[in-house]
């Protein structure tokens, strides 16, 4: 009886690793509006725009400059309500 050939266990660990890089990336995505609506909530802290500014600037850019514009202002649209 012959045993399967052994894998070196990259695979494994290669899918691990992509499967918390798309958790990291969608919670960044996630944390977008909830972040912006306790910073006003808050009373607008000092530093508070810069730092949304520096942090979520990849996210501005793909709203304005990719098809992500439509589910982008819809989530928008879940935490301001007009």
């Amino acid at each position: 009886m012959e045993r399967p050939p052994r894998t070196s266990g990259w695979s494994g660990a290669l899918l691990i690793a992509l499967a918390y890089i798309l958790r990291l990336a969608l919670l960044y995505a996630l944390s977008f509006e909830p972040s912006i609506y306790l910073c006003h909530a808050a009373g607008d802290l000092p530093g508070c725009g810069r730092a949304f500014c520096v942090f979520y600037s990849p996210l501005a850019w793909a709203y304005e400059n990719t098809p992500a514009h439509e589910p982008l202002g819809w989530y928008v649209g879940l935490w301001f309500a007009r």
